[in-house]
């Protein structure tokens, strides 16, 4: 079995960024729209990647799926639609999930939480404006 030693003052040197939110943001849009929550983060090294973490409450207001998504930079990452949720009437849920995104960058990069509606009535990301939360790490 082999291991790799990683030098620690270059995990320290790593970047990481961290952002919350109480605002919330209601959609019946088919297409994904930004929440209120984002935040940004510059890589020291363009081999790294960056890890994001999403802690967020979505309500629903009738028998709906709502589907979050990443944007970097303006720009919907691959992954968008990773965490899709169903519910009925009034139906509201904690939802936390993780991206590595490959950004291949040394610039300031925004990551923004999206969300969308799936036949087009009310979906509600922090409905009650409760706290929200984003955390980019950047990862070897």
């Amino acid at each position: 079995m082999s291991r790799t030693l990683i030098d620690q003052s270059l995990i320290n040197k790593l970047a990481t960024g961290d952002a919350s939110s109480t605002s919330s943001t209601a959609t019946s849009s088919l297409s994904f729209v930004d929440t209120a929550l984002f935040a940004s983060i510059t890589p020291k090294f363009a081999t790294n990647r960056v890890r994001v973490i999403v802690s967020t409450v979505c309500n629903i207001s009738t028998t709906e799926r709502a589907t979050y998504g990443i944007s970097r930079n303006g720009s919907d990452l691959q992954a968008a639609g990773m965490s899709e949720l169903a519910g009925n009437a009034n139906f509201s849920t904690s939802i936390s999930f993780s991206y590595i995104d490959s950004p291949a960058s040394t610039s300031t990069l925004t990551y923004r939480l999206r969300i969308k509606s799936t036949i087009g009535t009310t979906v509600t990301d922090n409905p009650q404006n409760n706290f929200a939360s984003i955390r980019l790490e950047e990862i070897i």
